[in-house]
């Protein structure tokens, strides 16, 4: 749960996106064996619903920007909330124990509205995989 409030504590740190910002918490499970290692167990989204803004954070955008990033909502409905963004230049590891450098993850995580269900899913550009994780998440604020 720490990890979850100093999420929440990045978040609000940042330059608020408006007075109307909400917060989602999203604590997120691989769908598959291997989906796990590419999206992290907890995703953190702060989001004005009158705009297209919105900023993230999780343990990947922790290890390489070291603070939230810019995400977008590309999808605002009455049923879901979809933001997506991208995170670049990711140093890895094959399994051929190659060190590599993936140079765009596209991330998207939906939430349901009403329910607050959430779906995340990662696509490493150039590649052919496409890994998922699936959870709830809590509105903060």
């Amino acid at each position: 749960m720490n990890k979850i409030f100093a999420a929440v504590l990045a978040m609000s740190t940042l330059v608020p996106l408006s007075a109307q910002a909400t917060v989602y918490v999203c604590e997120l499970a691989p769908t598959g064996a291997n989906d796990g290692a590419w999206i992290p167990p907890e995703t953190v989204v702060e989001f004005d619903p009158n705009s297209d803004k919105a900023m993230v954070f999780d343990g990947l955008i922790k290890e390489i920007y070291g603070k939230p990033i810019e995400a977008k909502i590309s999808v605002n409905n009455n049923k879901r909330y979809t933001f997506s963004w991208n995170v670049r230049n990711v140093p890895i590891t094959t399994t051929e124990r190659k060190q590599m450098l993936v140079k765009n993850m596209v991330y998207r995580l939906t939430v349901t509205k009403g329910t607050l269900q959430a779906t995340e899913t990662m696509k490493p550009i150039r590649f052919t995989n496409t890994f998922r994780a699936k959870g709830k998440c809590v509105q903060k604020k």
